[in-house]
């Protein structure tokens, strides 16, 4: 408890606001303070006073003060700016010539040298490779006319608008006028015809971790930039309580193992908790193809799993069936050994949660892609929040997002955290939302389970099993 003189022992106390303080001892793992991102079955507001007293609270040993409360940054705050402005394109630097503008014919290129902004690549091309802003090209259109859609060059079968901004058989020496595909977020797409009463067949991929864009675009031209297409994330799993009361996201990753956060499942009976897959609007059901439900056969949580912190927050559900893959349901790629993710690279993450923190829930599945944050910069940001100085970030978690509005919020919790292999242009799975400080505030990033940190336990359970994403 507070002295009656108002000071604190000096080198064995420090005074902190009440709920950085656990039994006399200063929180370091933000224990009762952080936002777990699940969705609970009933919620309340509550209403919290502002210029709370501190308290007296024991520095945790071995831990010593800040030096002030705006300590050093570590390397890499201040380093690369990875948003162009708006009327920019990012591209690798040899496409790019030196005004500035994008090279279109392949002629004069060139080593940019000098003073240049950095960027990240979009996610159609390499992640995690820095470009350089150019000029967005001229002749681009936000909205493909009617009766076109944009999908990328190698699916247009028909006519494509050219950059005369007239209409002829699409062929791979033509100049079209360029398009924003479905999750990207440049220019990358051509405007081609769709006929619709010769849609294209939905097929399931033969490969995990294959995102599907660029295929119904037409038939759903209200969808805003972060809304998915109907099949974008084919991996993206629902947990639902028995009584269909929405609970947590999830990630297919086998024709019978969907992975999740601890955090959704704690607690909680293999009868209690169904997998829905395929879903994609959940007040509706027109979509091309149905959802499919499933029974859970059993609940394997990370045997560290710490509830009150949610560190090693992991686990894996078995189905009671297999999987049928569709194009809607289909798995996510795990990731490589050893392969941490590295910083600034952009990935996606998913889900119906909130879009603020006392927001609303959504209808239709979200998406938002969101840089990966260096774990020291992250605990350097994490600490500046309600968590306080002497917060320490635990190695089972990585961080991402940091920007104005864009985050993983509550109700995603157990969703994926999505990053595209540069050599293979598949997907696999980095993280699992967890966990954050209200939502999309900037300089504080979202929480996630470090996926890679645990290979060797997932397949450890999913091969002694039989692993098997395709048969």
């Amino acid at each position: 408890m507070p002295l009656a003189s108002g000071h604190c022992p000096v080198g064995t106390h420090e005074c902190v606001p009440f709920y950085q303080c656990v039994n006399g001892v200063i929180n370091t793992s933000g224990i009762g303070i952080i936002n777990i991102r699940y969705r609970p079955v009933s919620e309340c507001r509550a209403t919290t006073a502002t210029g709370e007293p501190g308290v007296c609270c024991k520095i945790p040993d071995g831990s010593k003060p800040p030096t002030s409360s705006t300590s050093t940054p570590p390397s890499g705050i201040g380093g690369p700016v990875y948003t162009c402005p708006s009327d920019q394109v990012c591209v690798i630097k040899e496409l790019c010539d030196s005004n500035g503008n994008p090279n279109t014919d392949g002629s004069g290129l060139i080593d940019i040298r000098g003073i240049i902004r950095l960027c990240h690549l979009s996610p159609v091309q390499q992640l995690g490779i820095l470009g350089v802003c150019c000029n967005e090209p001229s002749t681009t259109v936000n909205t493909c006319p009617a009766n076109y859609g944009c999908v990328p060059t190698s699916s247009c079968k028909g006519k494509a608008l050219t950059n005369n901004n007239d209409y002829a058989p699409y062929s791979f020496y033509g100049s079209w006028t360029k398009c924003r595909l479905p999750g990207s977020l440049h220019y990358e797409g051509i405007c081609c015809e769709t006929s619709p009463t010769q849609p294209s067949p939905l097929l399931p991929a033969t490969h995990c971790g294959v995102r599907n864009t660029g295929l119904i675009v037409r038939s759903h031209t209200e969808l805003k930039k972060s809304d998915t297409q109907f099949g974008e994330f084919p991996w993206q799993a629902v947990i639902f309580h028995t009584n269909y009361t929405f609970k947590c996201g999830g990630s297919l990753i086998a024709k019978d193992w969907v992975i999740t956060g601890a955090h959704c499942v704690h607690g909680s009976r293999p009868t209690q908790l169904r997998i829905r897959l395929g879903e994609w609007k959940v007040d509706k059901e027109d979509e091309p193809l149905s959802h499919k439900d499933f029974d859970i056969d059993e609940i394997k949580i990370h045997p560290n799993f710490n509830p009150d912190n949610l560190h090693n927050d992991i686990a894996l559900i078995k189905l009671k069936t297999s999987v049928t893959f569709q194009y809607h349901i289909n798995t996510l790629c795990l990731p490589e050994s050893n392969q941490p993710v590295a910083p600034g690279t952009r990935c996606f993450a998913s889900g119906w949660g909130k879009d603020a923190f006392k927001g609303q829930y959504q209808a239709l599945l979200k998406k938002i892609d969101v840089p990966v944050i260096d774990q020291g910069k992250c605990q350097y940001l994490l600490k500046k929040t309600r968590l306080g100085s002497y917060f320490n970030l635990h190695d089972s978690f990585l961080c991402a997002g940091g920007e104005q509005n864009k985050d993983a919020c509550r109700g995603d919790g157990g969703g994926p955290l999505v990053c595209q292999r540069g050599n293979t242009g598949y997907y696999y799975l980095a993280g699992i939302t967890a966990w954050g400080i209200d939502c999309g505030q900037k300089d504080v990033p979202g929480v996630y389970v470090n996926v890679p940190h645990f290979l060797d336990w997932i397949q450890g359970i999913i091969f002694s099993t039989g692993f098997r994403p395709y048969g």
